[in-house]
């Protein structure tokens, strides 16, 4: 059986970053896009607006602003990381190396490490290392324009007296921001190795 490789700086990164596939459907749906305005009598006419045109530049956007929220997701996530490294003089890569962390979803004592993104439009980039925290406030919810709340979020004080802001989009979601307190709260000293996020 082949052994799993522990999780580094690297791994955490890329996990967050767009896929190749991503990346290829918004280069052909802009190969696709810009022919069509610059050829206008090949788009459908609905009444004065051109409606290809007008739908590939939206779908364009939209793959683009996914792509755009993840990447910024990626390196948010990691300069806190290095920023954990710098403050409490660790390696990353080699704390997991002992410890044989092979996942990207984590939770052990002295660590909670939650790096995801799935179908479901859930993406996470939360590592952090219990000695990095003096404190944990409150859970603060943003509703939307319907009432729901859009964006969970708590602010984590760290040794270096900085504030820092870990939120999860979409109501589904907010139970990861609930374990994070939950976790920094119980203190447990066990340690729970979990699967791969999809």
């Amino acid at each position: 059986m082949k052994r799993q490789r522990t999780i580094t700086k690297r791994t955490v990164f890329l996990k967050m970053l767009p896929s190749g596939d991503a990346i290829i459907l918004i280069t052909g749906l802009a190969l696709v896009y810009f022919p069509v305005v610059h050829f206008p009598s090949l788009a459908f006419h609905v009444g004065d607006y051109p409606f290809i045109p007008v739908m590939g530049m939206a779908m364009a956007m939209f793959g683009f602003l996914c792509c755009l929220q993840r990447t910024y997701l990626a390196i948010r996530g990691i300069l806190s990381l290095s920023r954990q490294e710098k403050v409490l003089g660790f390696s990353f890569n080699d704390e997991m190396s002992k410890q044989n962390v092979t996942s990207t979803r984590y939770v052990s004592s002295h660590w909670f490490i939650d790096v995801r993104h799935n179908r479901n439009y859930l993406h996470t980039f939360i590592v952090l290392k219990r000695s990095f925290i003096k404190s944990i406030g409150k859970i603060e919810e943003r509703k939307s324009a319907a009432g729901a709340a859009a964006r969970t979020s708590i602010i984590v004080t760290t040794v270096d007296g900085k504030k820092q802001k870990v939120w999860i989009s979409f109501t589904k979601n907010k139970d990861i921001i609930f374990d994070l307190r939950k976790w920094y709260r119980t203190r447990k000293s066990d340690t729970k190795n979990e699967v791969n996020g999809k």
